[in-house]
C-alpha cells in the first residue's frame, strides 16, 4: 500500500508520525509512532471536551430563548385562531424544529390549512 502522509503543526508526517523524508531506525520509528499516537489522542480528548463545553454553553443560553419562543408561538396561534377561526395550523420548521438552533437563530413558521392556493399552483392569483 502507498504510504499515507498528513500535515501536522507545519510538518508533513508519514503514517507513523515521522517527518517525511527523514530516515530513522525501527526503534526510533516506534517511539515516534507512540508519541504521535499519544498526541492525536490528546488532541481528540481536547476537541471532545471543547465540543461538550460549547454544547453546554449553547444549552444554557437557549433555555430562556426557547421558553420565550414558546410564548410567542402560543400568542401567534391565538391570533391565527382569531383571524381564521381555528382553520389555520402553525408549524415550526428549520433549526428550531430540529433543535439545532443557536441564540442568533430566527424562528421559521408556516401557516397551513387555509385552503388558499399558492401562486403558480394553477389556482389563479
Amino acid at each position: 500500500a502507498a504510504p499515507q502522509y498528513h500535515f501536522y503543526d507545519g510538518v508533513v508526517l508519514d503514517q507513523y508520525g515521522v517527518p517525511a523524508g527523514r530516515r530513522v531506525g525501527a526503534e526510533e520509528r516506534a517511539r515516534l509512532a507512540r508519541e504521535h499516537a499519544a498526541a492525536k489522542r490528546l488532541m481528540l480528548r481536547k476537541l471532545t471536551r471543547d465540543i461538550h463545553d460549547f454544547l453546554a454553553k449553547v444549552r444554557r443560553a437557549m433555555r430562556p430563548r426557547r421558553a420565550a419562543r414558546a410564548r410567542v408561538l402560543r400568542r401567534v396561534r391565538r391570533l391565527a385562531d382569531g383571524l381564521w377561526g381555528g382553520e389555520a395550523r402553525l408549524r415550526c420548521y428549520g433549526s428550531c424544529l430540529t433543535g439545532l438552533d443557536l441564540p442568533s437563530s430566527d424562528v421559521d413558521i408556516v401557516v397551513e390549512g387555509l385552503g388558499v392556493p399558492l401562486r403558480g399552483s394553477g389556482g389563479g392569483g
